[in-house]
């Protein structure tokens, strides 16, 4: 039995790609596909992926946010599509909407089509919120069960799924 190197998604620069699919020195995000269980996974200093699970991207954010990123799309992207088999045409609720977790949902739940909605307790995260793909912000202010029925009561099709990317402190539906 050997020692393998915890984490499944990573990010970095290709320093190999034997099969020609990357450039050396380009930035990927590599994911699942086996990583920390049959081979070393983000943690180690150099790990082989599968060209299959790896993704190339262009950007300027730092390593230390880059390296949240593939966790945090992976675990927004699989509760959209086998969680909820989310489709376009749907209403989505969003509680924890500023975490990194509800931002991705939310833009993701747009880009699918679903309408958006999320609370927050913080008025100044409209504007975020907004930028992110949330259609309807609504500002918690101790009946968030009311302001979510009169928006969804006004779509003809209701009200279809709700994510809670982080514990509610407090019940409100």
């Amino acid at each position: 039995m050997r020692a393998v190197v915890i984490d499944r998604p990573g990010v970095g620069t290709v320093a190999d790609a034997p099969g020609g699919e990357f450039s050396v020195g380009a930035s990927v995000a590599a994911m699942m596909g086996g990583m920390g269980r049959g081979f070393d996974g983000g943690y180690a200093e150099f790990v082989s992926v599968p060209a299959g699970s790896v993704v190339p991207f262009s950007g300027s954010l730092g390593w230390d946010i880059l390296g949240a990123v593939p966790e945090m799309l992976q675990t927004a992207a699989g509760s959209l599509r086998v969680g909820l088999q989310a489709v376009g045409g749907q209403s989505l609720l969003i509680r924890g909407e500023a975490s990194s977790v509800g931002l991705a949902l939310a833009t993701l739940g747009e880009l699918r089509g679903m309408t958006v909605l999320a609370t927050t307790r913080n008025p100044a995260s409209r504007a975020l919120l907004e930028a992110a793909g949330v259609h309807h912000v609504i500002i918690h202010d101790g009946d968030t069960a009311a302001q979510v029925r009169q928006i969804v009561l006004f779509r003809a099709r209701g009200f279809q799924a709700g994510l809670r990317p982080r514990p509610c402190r407090r019940r409100s539906f």
